[in-house]
């Protein structure tokens, strides 16, 4: 009667090893797609908040009759203030507050936030460009909030508004 063949302690620590190795490997892998993950995710979420931030400053300027500040041309402003048609929403104040960007509309009038809370706005200019009708160019600059160092990113970016009325 033969014995059944058990593996040697040379092949046991052969195939552990081997299975060590590409557990490791999954690991890694999986690792690296979190990270990239937890990166795309960051930079999708800061360029659609900017994206949005400068749509919404541009037709806020389109809606406008005129710019109270800044005055001159070539002045820059970390504060915006329009004149609008309807004296209710005088004066329109767009500012940077505690990393937001925020619209008030009238002279009592609670601002609100135009940027998600997860993300930072770091600088927010408006220059008086010249011509008629008024127009301005806003610089905004952004980074993802509370973002560890993996996952941290910045955009910045600038645009053009004109006043419509």
């Amino acid at each position: 009667m033969k014995h059944p063949r058990a593996f040697t302690l040379i092949e046991m620590l052969v195939y552990t090893a081997l299975v060590a190795s590409i557990m490791t490997a999954v690991v890694l892998l999986t690792v690296a797609m979190l990270n990239t993950r937890g990166q795309a995710r960051g930079e999708l979420v800061l360029n659609e908040n900017m994206e949005y931030l400068l749509y919404r400053l541009g037709y806020q300027i389109h809606e406008a009759t005129g710019i109270t500040t800044p005055s001159g041309t070539g002045s820059s402003s970390s504060t915006l203030i329009l004149t609008m048609a309807s004296s209710t929403l005088n004066p329109t104040t767009i500012r940077l507050t505690n990393g937001t960007a925020t619209l008030a509309q009238g002279a009592s009038a609670t601002a609100y936030v135009l940027t998600s809370s997860e993300i930072e706005i770091t600088a927010l200019t408006f220059t008086r460009a010249s011509g008629t009708p008024a127009s301005v160019k806003i610089d905004v600059a952004g980074r993802v909030r509370n973002a560890t160092s993996t996952y941290q990113t910045s955009v910045t970016l600038s645009s053009f508004a004109t006043v419509r009325r």
